[in-house]
């Protein structure tokens, strides 16, 4: 994904986050150009959203509010935990992760799934961090 894939994406410097929103693109745009066939179009796009709402969270000075590995319980309603597994910046202070174990039946009228992409990414602020 970036160039050093072991590394947070947010914490890497903003010249580099910029260089991989373009590598991304670039990867995601011939990917749809219908020129090649290409399985892994969706992948890049799903690239492409992430390096987006990187750059988008240093030019607006977000932090994410979780890491991958978090371990997070919902807020609204019935008690659901699960583990982090991706986490992406919109904009406007809009955060959205997924969680490991947590499937379709979170549906608040308005959920967020590119690409009926699974797990669904859900909005950050009905969830909070937990220690176990």
């Amino acid at each position: 994904m970036n160039k050093k894939s072991n590394e947070w994406p947010y914490d890497c410097p903003p010249d580099e986050a910029l260089e991989n929103l373009i590598l991304a693109a670039g990867r995601a745009g011939i990917s749809a150009s219908g020129l090649v066939m290409n399985s892994m179009a969706d992948s890049h796009m799903k690239e492409v959203r992430l390096w987006k709402g990187v750059v988008l969270s240093m030019l607006e000075g977000k932090k994410p509010p979780f890491k991958i590995g978090d371990k997070a319980e919902w807020t609204m309603g019935d008690k659901k935990r699960g583990e982090v597994t991706g986490v992406i910046y919109v904009a406007n202070n809009r955060w959205y992760i997924s969680i490991r174990g947590i499937n379709e039946d979170y549906d608040d009228g308005e959920r967020f799934t590119p690409n009926g992409g699974s797990p669904s990414l859900l909005y950050a602020e009905d969830w909070t961090l937990v220690s176990d």
